[in-house]
């Protein structure tokens, strides 16, 4: 089962479609949060606790498969 992300960029932005873009052709389901740059949204703090760079797109994954037990 693939896991879901949220994918933080901006809609018309090459980087976030390319992203975008191989999710859906391996069937990934993603959540876009859309960023603003014309606003600024990318340089705000909250934004940069995620991506210090404040540089568009970026990814989280909440929940990661399990692994396996060492013996």
């Amino acid at each position: 089962m693939a896991t879901t992300f949220t994918l933080h960029g901006m809609r018309l932005s090459t980087c976030t479609r390319r992203v975008a873009l191989i999710a859906k052709e391996r069937n990934i389901p993603y959540v876009l949060n859309a960023i603003d740059i014309a606003k600024g949204e990318q340089k705000k703090e909250s934004y940069k606790e995620h991506q210090p760079f404040g540089q568009v797109p970026y990814i989280t994954v909440r929940s990661f498969p399990s692994l396996p037990s060492l013996p």
